[in-house]
């Protein structure tokens, strides 16, 4: 096939710009981003607001979340030094997936949260404390001045505890771990089981501080609330993309869970405001105490649609050279937007890639405003991109799942419910002819084509239809019945170009 000619592009950039890309899909790697965000009082004045208790931003992948953390990030430019970035590297959270560590404190997790947020309390605050407090002997003096009766040792090693052998900073799991294995070193005091500490603990918290039998926990809770009365300067606790290093294991989600409660807890004014990006389908899984409690402290991220539009034009005028009143029917044509926006699932990055991949095509072809042919062309793109990120996301429960939806190629965009089973069977039999397929996992599905369909339902892959004439809708396990008789499914109009499907 002769190559396609390049032609002079016509839709001008402003100086600055090399391509009409409308901001990095990543926020935090966003560097422009203050020059286009909009409605700037829904999230990100919350978030900066420290006498604010909205802590937790919620919602699913691409919803905007980074972006809230980024704009933090970009109003305390001249300020670093109080920006404290948790990065998926610096929590290490996988630390608690792979764990192998002989602990009872680990084998029954859920019997440990108050154990697990006393930890927490005091890695978090050790980490704020050592931005104050740079110099470790001032730390020290000032921590020893103000706990009397302490072991200087103890102390001094606690405080070491965020350094490895070589003075080098360590993750905080890796702390977690190391103060885990300190406690359950004390774990047999003057005759009494570990196990009986918890009890002490709740019943009489101040007997932790007086008891020399329990001193080791009572310096932990010690150091921890002097750390939090030290401090004098504001500090952002900024946390994001904590789905890389998670896995939906049970040690995982209770550490998780108990570092949630210590952030709300500490978190507080005038010196100390988290912020924190977390996806709905990891908070649903964490086995947070008390979570009515959490409901001040969570804010949803939701964008509508005219807020959507207003977005990719906010972008648009500020990479291109044309008026904001130029931007749809004009450079976009005219229904641009909504045909976009229905070709996603409406989440922010999703619409902006789209209307990114849409102008970039437009510009190689020499066009002057974008055209129908340069939308299919960047649907196809967009498509096949979406595709393989869905995959990614699930790869962890059900590896290589993208590649088992290719039998699938050839249908049509809706069909009854019963059809899943006949691109399923396509699945299975390829994955016995070929055993290095990844989606071996398929095959226990033989039986239950309606559990191979939730998990397309539950993802957003597939759409679900009372019947035929019914309009798609987002699947809802409580109300919508796999074995109804006229059931009908739709694939979501993100994914139909990717699996060649007929009316795509």
């Amino acid at each position: 096939m002769a190559k396609r000619p390049r032609h002079a592009p016509k839709i001008k950039l402003r100086p600055g710009h090399t391509s009409p890309d409308l901001g990095r899909s990543a926020a935090e790697d966003d560097a422009r981003l203050a020059d286009y965000y909009i409605r700037k009082e829904l999230y990100v004045d919350r978030a900066l607001n420290v006498n604010d208790s909205a802590s937790f931003f919620k919602g699913p992948k691409g919803v905007g979340k980074s972006a809230i953390l980024q704009m933090v990030r970009l109003h305390m430019a001249s300020d670093q030094a109080h920006v404290i970035n948790l990065s998926p590297t610096e929590l290490a959270l996988s630390t608690f997936a792979n764990l192998n560590v002989p602990s009872s404190f680990l084998k029954e997790a859920d019997k440990h949260q108050w154990l697990y947020k006393s930890l927490w309390d005091y890695i978090i605050l050790t980490e704020v404390g050592g931005r104050e407090f740079p110099d470790e002997s001032k730390l020290l003096g000032l921590v020893m001045s103000l706990i009397r009766g302490r072991d200087e040792n103890r102390l001094r090693k606690l405080l070491r505890l965020r350094l490895d052998d070589n003075g080098n900073v360590e993750t905080l799991s890796t702390r977690f771990v190391k103060l885990l294995k300190e406690v359950e070193l004390s774990g047999v005091v003057g005759g009494e089981d570990v196990g009986k500490v918890e009890m002490k603990v709740k019943l009489d918290p101040a007997a932790t501080a007086k008891s020399n039998q329990y001193d080791l926990l009572g310096t932990i809770n010690d150091v921890s609330k002097r750390l939090a009365d030290l401090l004098s300067q504001r500090y952002y606790l900024i946390i994001d993309d904590l789905d890389v290093d998670w896995h939906n294991e049970p040690v995982q989600n209770q550490v998780l869970a108990a570092m949630f409660t210590s952030l709300r807890k500490i978190c507080r004014p005038p010196h100390l405001k988290c912020v924190v990006a977390i996806q709905d389908r990891i908070l649903h899984e964490l086995p947070v105490e008390h979570k009515d409690k959490f409901r001040d402290a969570l804010c949803e991220v939701q964008w509508d649609a005219e807020s959507v539009k207003l977005m990719i034009e906010r972008r648009v005028t500020k990479i291109v050279e044309v008026t904001p009143s130029k931007v749809w029917g004009h450079l976009f044509p005219e229904g641009a937007f909504e045909w976009l926006f229905r070709k996603t699932t409406g989440k922010p990055r999703e619409a902006i890639r789209l209307a990114s991949l849409c102008l970039s095509e437009a510009r190689r072809s020499g066009e002057a405003t974008v055209n129908e042919a340069a939308m299919r062309a960047s649907f196809q793109i967009f498509s096949a991109e979406r595709l393989a990120d869905i995959g990614a996301e699930l790869s962890h429960l059900y590896p290589g799942i993208a590649k088992a939806l290719r039998p699938f190629s050839g249908f049509p965009k809706e069909f009854p419910l019963t059809r899943v089973k006949d691109a399923m069977d396509v699945a299975i039999m390829q994955t016995l002819d070929d055993p290095a397929l990844p989606y071996k996992w398929i095959a226990s599905y033989e039986r239950d084509y309606c559990g191979f369909a939730r998990i397309l339902l539950e993802s957003g892959i597939l759409q679900y239809k009372h019947s035929r004439t019914d309009p798609a809708r987002t699947f809802d396990p409580a109300e919508h019945d796999l074995s109804a008789a006229n059931c009908y499914v739709a694939f979501h109009p993100m994914y139909t170009a990717a699996l060649g499907l007929i009316g795509a």
